[in-house]
């Protein structure tokens, strides 16, 4: 019976031997950076052709670091290592400051579409191959790793021991937790604990947007020393990042020892508030920053979720609604002031507070004209008029009549237009050379205008 367990053991062990081979079904193994850097030092001279296609490339460099470091090669060219498959436990990260070992990568431009992938020592020492056309490694001391043709994309990091030594006596665990959340901000922590007490040397985190991009990081020295150390960042105030409202984070911590690095896990967390998702409104628009704006501030929404309506005219109401959210949607008594702002209108909170602030007025017909469209002087007195609300100063002036224009701005609006163009809260159009004051105003103008009113005042 032993006897025949033992041949199904060498057929299961054979199996699992054939299985193994093809390079997908590789693992990294652990080995420090100083030991990496030694392995390529020891490649300078020899023209490495990996794949045996093209000749000696400079990812079949890569592909015999990955190979040496026991991970699976991967295809494709340089810039593809921004995005091909990594090894379990490795990590890539868009712009990070290189660590030794690192393998840098670069995109394509128009003359190389096909980027370049190095190894990192230090700032004025990598290691390359097929260099200027050099087929064969070369250490490159005479340019930052920042300074070559290729545009710097970010690098892959191996998952190494560490960076010299190892503390195999040494046992450590991570607990991480979140506080402060905000729309766009949080406090990350991290506390790592050791079997023995050990010198802290260095601390720091890595925070990743939704896109897996990196946007912050922190690297100090420290001089705790003991059983215990808890790193602590506020994203904001001190890795200088602004986070978006309703957006998922991920975020990683490090602690060096003995000279070896030691990696958290990675966690995540939520901020507050909503994300923009408006269809109609994308990056690159040149309204996109001021709708942004204005929807994390609760000041304007969308028609719905997904719908902004950019381009679509403004109404009195809206805009009345638009400054009372400014105010903070300050209570309210309703009162019958106007036949068309009937109580428990959506809009008739926003147009009793602004009537009764002398914001916005009605008409003298008794109406309020909550059906009408907006133009721009009457978005200009509207803002004038709020400016004066809050106590601001409001003495700023410009030369309406330096536009085209300008002549045609009605009398009751000419000191407002004159104020908001003076301030930079309005601006021309059409190159700036017209004001179109009885142009009807456009929900991302009033945006716009909204944004630039909050940042002046």
């Amino acid at each position: 019976m032993k006897q025949k367990m033992k041949h199904i053991s060498i057929i299961m062990v054979v199996c699992c031997i054939l299985t193994m081979m093809p390079f997908n079904a590789f693992t990294a193994k652990a080995a420090s950076a100083d030991e990496a850097i030694a392995w390529v030092q020891s490649q300078v001279g020899r023209s490495i052709d990996y794949d045996k296609v093209y000749g000696a490339q400079c990812v079949d460099l890569i592909k015999a670091y990955y190979n040496y470091l026991g991970a699976a090669p991967v295809n494709g060219n340089g810039c593809d290592y921004a995005t091909n498959a990594l090894p379990s436990g490795w990590m890539r990260i868009q712009g990070a400051v290189p660590q030794k070992g690192d393998i840098l990568v670069y995109s394509g431009n128009s003359s190389n579409p096909y980027g370049h992938v190095a190894i990192f020592e230090s700032e004025w020492s990598t290691y390359h191959q097929n260099f200027d056309g050099h087929p064969y490694v070369e250490k490159i001391t005479t340019i930052s790793y920042r300074g070559f043709t290729n545009p710097y994309w970010g690098v892959v990091r191996p998952n190494f021991t560490g960076s010299g030594g190892s503390n195999p006596s040494v046992a450590t665990s991570w607990n991480l937790w979140t506080n402060s959340l905000q729309d766009r901000n949080a406090v990350i922590y991290g506390g790592i604990s050791t079997s023995a007490s050990v010198q802290f040397n260095r601390a720091g985190a890595y925070v990743w947007d939704e896109s897996g991009r990196l946007i912050a990081q922190g690297d100090e020295g420290t001089s705790v020393r003991g059983y215990y150390m808890e790193i602590k960042y506020d994203i904001r105030s001190e890795l200088g990042a602004s986070l978006e409202p309703g957006s998922t984070y991920t975020y990683q911590f490090w602690a060096d020892f003995g000279g070896t690095r030691y990696y958290s896990g990675k966690s995540t967390f939520k901020t507050t508030g909503t994300k923009m998702r408006f269809t109609d409104v994308r990056q690159g628009d040149w309204y996109y920053d001021a709708v942004k704006y204005v929807f994390e501030h609760n000041i304007m929404t969308g028609y719905n979720p997904t719908m902004f309506g950019p381009n679509e005219p403004l109404y009195r109401v809206q805009f009345a609604k638009t400054i009372w959210n400014l105010e903070g949607n300050p209570h309210v008594s309703y009162s019958y002031q106007y036949p068309d702002v009937p109580y428990g209108a959506w809009y008739a909170d926003a147009v009793m507070w602004a009537s009764n602030a002398n914001i916005i007025t009605g008409y003298s017909n008794g109406y309020f004209g909550a059906g009408d469209l907006i133009n721009r002087e009457q978005m200009a007195v509207m803002m004038y008029r709020y400016a004066q609300y809050k106590g601001y100063y409001t003495g700023q002036r410009a030369n309406i009549y330096g536009y085209t224009d300008g002549y045609k701005v009605s009398e009751f609006a000419r000191n407002a237009m004159s104020w908001a163009v003076g301030s930079g809260i309005i601006t021309g159009k059409y190159h700036e050379t017209q004001l179109d004051p009885q142009g009807y105003a456009t929900r991302a103008e009033c945006a716009t205008v909204l944004k630039r009113f909050m940042e002046k005042y």
